[in-house]
């Protein structure tokens, strides 16, 4: 079975209905493949529904508190609503799972 390369349609010009709309991604540019492992973390924060801005407010102040002795100079990237990765694994004890309070 061999493989072969078709060209895509060409679009006879551009579209003249509808309105340009803002397009807002939220994305970090890989510049190089790291060597090591990343690692991801399933994050809750209560309560449910919460705007993803207070959610980044609540991150931030666990970052700042060094992630209550956890993150220890780790630097992680949160999503705003669930994930974390980090290029360390977290020490989250046996269960690998841990609560915090968080105040701001």
């Amino acid at each position: 079975m061999s493989l072969q390369l078709t060209e895509f349609v060409k679009r006879p010009s551009v579209g003249r209905t509808g309105k340009p709309v803002r397009v807002r991604t939220n994305f970090f540019e890989v510049t190089s493949f790291p060597t090591q492992n990343i690692h991801h973390y399933d994050v809750t924060i209560d309560p449910a529904g919460t705007p993803p801005a207070v959610y980044r407010k609540v991150w931030k102040c666990f970052e700042d508190l060094d992630g209550q002795g956890i993150l220890k100079g780790i630097k992680t990237i949160y999503d705003g609503r669930k994930n974390v990765f980090s290029p360390k694994a977290l020490n989250l004890g046996e269960e690998g799972a841990l609560a915090f309070e968080v105040s701001f």
